[in-house]
């Protein structure tokens, strides 16, 4: 929506003040700050996060292979669509995938 067309309708209303509490979390003692009468689970994008843990899992796994089956796990991967998002900039690229971009670049875009 564009500013002349939040002022047709009103304007544009101040943020709401939220009130938050404190959680503990019982299994890591970790603490932290939720609105009031979420349950914590719903206080983030639980997509985003899955995908940020899927790249960290991936990078690992990737890290740890030998080079020559990195590369062809790689390969492997390249028509998949988490490759496809992370080579849109949708998800962030592991770090074990980095050094290898040309080579997916080359696979997504089908250039022999």
């Amino acid at each position: 929506m564009t500013s002349s067309e939040a002022d047709r309708r009103g304007g544009v209303s101040k943020s709401p003040c939220i009130e938050t509490e404190t959680y503990v979390n019982k299994r890591t003692g970790e603490r932290m700050q939720v609105p009031k009468g979420i349950s914590p689970g719903w206080h983030t994008n639980s997509g985003k996060l899955r995908a940020q843990n899927l790249r960290a899992m991936l990078d690992e796994k990737l890290a740890s292979t030998p080079k020559t089956l990195r590369a062809a796990a790689i390969a492997d991967m390249a028509g998949s669509n988490f490759l496809r998002h992370m080579h849109a900039g949708r998800i962030t690229a592991p770090k074990a995938i980095a050094g290898h971009g040309a080579e997916v670049k080359k696979r997504l875009c089908h250039i022999p």
